[in-house]
């Protein structure tokens, strides 16, 4: 998801991007909550991530593993081979300051990281980042940082045991692992102003966190009915996706406000936010 600072959600336009499993790609005025002008078509794919890239977005198909990149034509940047690396159920999507696209997926809990060539020529070399000393059951959120680093949010269990790691994608290695019990279950993890925000899809709650210690900060708001996914917004609060209340702004404060109902007949998954002009 893409990482913004040094700007205010009053000042600064922004676009919401939200992908949905019925093969919607939907762009709001970030300020307004209204539809943005020439939606983008992801007609046949169940889209459970999206996140821009350049002047287009890439969206990932839950079901297949591919990566569409969508907008000014669409191009398949990433099919799963018949054996070797794959990336299985996709669920979330993050670009480095380098241009790398990365895609968190489960089943096999990697993460696979396209570089900027491939996005660009669909050619080019795909590596994976992943593997643990014993099996991460399911995998949530991924984010990526100012100095081009990762975070992830996974869970030890089916039903909880959240814990965060931050990893390093030029030499390959987890450079720290955050345990959050505190939490029920981790959906999403974003860097916002300086501060991690992870979303708790069981309580509803959010959790802020200081990144370099993991010491938990005051808490931003209170609940909100099941978060599934977050995106830092100018100013330093997040935008929040919910399962089905639609898109809440929390700010750095705790103040929250309602952007846009859950689209009719949608099952939302994700949401990013790029900030123009900012």
């Amino acid at each position: 998801m893409t990482v913004m600072a040094g700007c205010t959600a009053e000042t600064t336009p922004w676009t919401v991007w939200i992908a949905d499993l019925e093969g919607r790609v939907v762009a709001l005025d970030g300020r307004t909550g209204a539809p943005m002008p020439d939606p983008v078509e992801a007609e046949g794919i169940r889209a459970a991530a999206v996140v821009p890239v350049g002047d287009d977005v890439v969206v990932a198909d839950f079901e297949t593993g591919e990566l569409h990149r969508l907008g000014t034509g669409e191009s398949l940047i990433w099919q799963n081979p018949p054996s070797g690396l794959r990336l299985e159920e996709p669920c979330d999507l993050a670009v480095t300051p380098d241009g790398t696209l990365w895609a968190l997926g489960n089943d096999t809990e990697n993460i696979l990281g396209l570089t900027a060539a491939r996005l660009a020529r669909s050619t080019g070399a795909a590596r994976e980042l992943g593997g643990h000393d014993a099996p991460i059951p399911r995998a949530h959120g991924l984010t990526a940082t100012p100095d081009g680093e990762l975070w992830v949010a996974l869970s030890r269990t089916w039903v909880g045991q959240p814990i965060l790691e931050r990893w390093n994608p030029l030499s390959g290695e987890r450079v720290a692992t955050l345990d959050v019990p505190e939490l029920d279950a981790a959906t999403d993890v974003t860097l916002s102003g300086g501060v991690l925000w992870v979303a708790d899809w069981s309580s509803g709650q959010l959790m802020r966190l200081d990144p370099l210690t993991g010491r938990q900060l005051p808490a931003a708001t209170t609940t909100l009915d099941r978060p599934l996914s977050l995106a830092p917004v100018p100013g330093g609060g997040v935008v929040v996706l919910t399962e089905e209340e639609g898109l809440f702004v929390v700010s750095a404060s705790g103040v929250v406000d309602r952007l846009a109902p859950a689209p009719e007949g949608s099952t939302p998954r994700g949401v990013t936010v790029v900030a123009l002009g900012g």
